[in-house]
């Protein structure tokens, strides 16, 4: 349940809501005016479809990344993934051939592999070909991002609060006392109210 709360939250705080409902009513739009121009604006308009499509795909892998931030595990929040995707629960024991760990490992396996599998361009563009109609990434894909994700050091920096990934905010000033943000002329800190001068 945390998984697809952070999940979906992560849609709500990335502004995806809003991003999507301009690009369906976009999408709308440009179905009209292929009406009009009895198909001629077919050609420019696929162009931009494959791009909200993509767009639409990697939306989710932020949201994955908020879903982790919520859990704090990369276990877990692949669990949520596969979860989603039908996958059974732990409590398969009725199934004797079914053994969901060693299939969990596989899958991560999978995952890690996934990205040396992408490296030559054209396995690349037959993913982008393939995956150009669907509204999700493929579960291995999103797992393999996360992994990534983690690796890369940003999932730590945000979980330690590291004040350095935000844009900008490098040579911002912080009040001795409260440590909250001041600008340059500032004669009192706006958080605290602590004198500057």
């Amino acid at each position: 349940m945390s998984f697809i709360l952070g999940h979906e939250l992560g849609h709500i705080k990335s502004g995806h809501v809003l991003y999507r409902s301009i690009a369906k009513k976009f999408q709308d739009y440009l179905q009209q005016l292929n009406l009009i121009t009895l198909g001629l604006a077919n050609f420019p308009a696929a162009g931009v479809e494959i791009a909200i499509s993509y767009w639409s795909r990697m939306s989710e892998l932020t949201s994955d990344r908020a879903s982790l931030l919520v859990y704090k595990d990369l276990h877990s929040t692949i669990n949520g993934i596969l979860k989603l995707s039908g996958f059974p629960s732990n409590d398969c024991s009725r199934i004797s051939y079914l053994d969901i760990e060693k299939f969990k490992e596989t899958f991560k396996k999978q995952a890690r592999d996934f990205e040396s599998f992408e490296i030559e361009k054209l396995n690349k563009a037959v993913r982008l070909y393939i995956t150009k109609d669907m509204s999700h990434p493929w579960l291995v894909f999103r797992a393999s991002e996360l992994m990534n994700w983690i690796e890369s050091g940003e999932y730590t920096k945000i979980i330690n609060r590291d004040r350095s990934l935000i844009k900008g905010e490098m040579n911002i000033k912080t009040c001795p006392k409260c440590n909250g943000p001041i600008k340059q002329n500032d004669k009192f800190c706006g958080s605290c109210g602590f004198q500057l001068i």
